[in-house]
């Protein structure tokens, strides 16, 4: 289920923070209601704030994922371009959505949609980094189930050239192959039937 959560709503003023306290708490209990996984990084790059959507999704606790690098559940080939993604962001640039791997506790690999944000203070000043992830692996399975579905379709399209090959909900797909002689011939026959004499 994806989060409508609208990260610049989340206002981190002086009102809701005590100088003393965690600049971060306010986050902790905003992203405590998402489903999806919330992951908050310091400017150092360190987890501060991993939300129940995080554990559930990869299988670490707070306690385990405290302080970890931004780059710990990523596969090796892809730690370079999450760093560019969180010093893009810790720059207050904007960073588009995308799809990237990730790793479970267990080691096992899971796709997910990313979105990175930015967290500013009153001052304008970056002082976090967001990462909000949703799991799409069977979205991802179910566009390749209908990928290998349209294949097949075209491959009995194509053992039927002069067929009018018409799609279940009635839209024709992609032009027939020798359709325009396969009508032609039919115009010629009904042509003939209808001469007097014949």
């Amino acid at each position: 289920m994806a989060s409508n959560l609208d990260v610049s709503a989340i206002d981190v003023t002086a009102d809701m923070i005590d100088e003393t306290e965690d600049v971060f708490a306010p986050l902790a209990a905003a992203f405590s209601h998402i489903h999806d996984s919330a992951i908050v990084y310091s400017a150092d790059g360190e987890v501060v704030i991993w939300n129940a959507g995080a554990e559930e999704l990869f299988g670490y606790t707070f306690a385990e994922a405290q302080k970890k690098d931004v780059c710990f559940l990523c596969p090796p080939e892809q730690s370079a371009d999450t760093l560019k993604l969180f010093a893009r962001a810790l720059s207050g640039q904007p960073v588009a959505p995308r799809r990237v791997d990730r790793v479970r506790k267990d080691g096992s690999m899971v796709r997910v949609s990313v979105r990175v944000n930015p967290l500013e203070n009153d001052d304008g000043e970056v002082f976090g980094v967001l990462f909000i992830a949703r799991d799409i692996s069977s979205e991802m399975e179910r566009e390749k189930r209908l990928t290998e579905l349209m294949l097949r379709e075209c491959d009995i399209a194509a053992l039927v050239p002069d067929a009018i090959y018409v799609h279940r909900d009635g839209k024709i797909l992609w032009p027939i192959r020798r359709r325009s002689r396969c009508s032609a011939r039919s115009r010629r026959r009904t042509s003939l039937a209808d001469r007097p004499g014949t």
